[in-house]
This record gives C-alpha cells, sequence and structure tokens, in this order.
C-alpha cells in the first residue's frame, strides 16, 4: 500500500481571511510612492494590479457572505480575527487616493472613500462594541494578535 501524499486545504471563500485586503493596501502604497518617486508606469500599473485585487477579493467577500455567513459572523465575534476587518476601511481609501492622486478622477476617489466610511462606521460602532460586550473574552496572550493590538492600544498612547 503506497503512502499518500499530504494534501493541500482547498482554497475557498469560506476561509478567506478578514485581513485579506492587506493587499490592496500595501499595493497602493507602494503604487502611491513609485508615483511620487516619478516611476508612473509601475505605478500605473501597480494601480491596474489594485483594481482588479480589490474586484476580486470584493466578489470573494460577497460569496463569503451569501454562502458561509455562519463563519463570517465567526470571524466578527473572534477577538482574534475580528480586528482584520479594519482593512476594509483603508482598502477602499488607499485606492481612492491612487485614483486621486494618479489620474485626477474624482468621483471615483470619492466613491471609495465613502465605502471606506461606510465600513469604518460600522466596524467602529457595531463590531467593537459587541466585541466588548460579549460575556466570552480571550485571555491576553490569545486575543491579541498583531490587528488587535493596534485598535486595542492605539487611544492609550
Amino acid at each position: 500500500m503506497a503512502a499518500c501524499a499530504p494534501t493541500r486545504p482547498a482554497l475557498s471563500a469560506r476561509d478567506l481571511s478578514p485581513s485579506i485586503f492587506a493587499i490592496v493596501m500595501a499595493t497602493g502604497i507602494v503604487s502611491l510612492a513609485l508615483n511620487g518617486a516619478g516611476w508612473l508606469l509601475l505605478a500605473r500599473g501597480l494601480f491596474w494590479l489594485n483594481v482588479a485585487l480589490y474586484a476580486i477579493l470584493g466578489i470573494l467577500l460577497a460569496i463569503r457572505a451569501v454562502r458561509y455567513r455562519a463563519h463570517l459572523v465567526a470571524d466578527f465575534r473572534s477577538h482574534a480575527r475580528a480586528p482584520g476587518f479594519f482593512t476594509l476601511v483603508a482598502a477602499p481609501c488607499v485606492l481612492g487616493n491612487q485614483c486621486v492622486l494618479q489620474f485626477e478622477v474624482i468621483a471615483p476617489g470619492l466613491a471609495l472613500w465613502i465605502v471606506g466610511v461606510l465600513f469604518w462606521l460600522a466596524l467602529t460602532y457595531v463590531m467593537l462594541p459587541g466585541l466588548m460586550e460579549s460575556q466570552a473574552k480571550p485571555s491576553w496572550p490569545k486575543g491579541s494578535t498583531g490587528p488587535g493590538c493596534s485598535w486595542w492600544s492605539a487611544p492609550r498612547r
């Protein structure tokens, strides 16, 4: 009997990380820096890559919300994973900045900024209070992740 090779878990929208939109943030920041340094061709290439990334991740998030709602809700209630959703705030704002600063198109930039503000309002005034009021809170080491530490410690500096 031959030994089976280990298999990789299948990629699925069900398991999409809440912080996945950080790739849009990072790509946008690099694109803006290249634009400022005068490397326009590379900056614009990264802009269009960012547009594609944002669209694909948006579709995957919509699929997750419809088909895997229980997993998405579990992430919103997780002290370790929920802060990653704040990348949903920054990603459209960075992409909007790219629209304005690289192409001088205001309307898409403003629309993306509004999307970012709406995510910020929902996450700040719905998700965070839900986490604070939940009865089951993890111990400090278990619940302290990079994004979690950021939103918890930022007001205390």
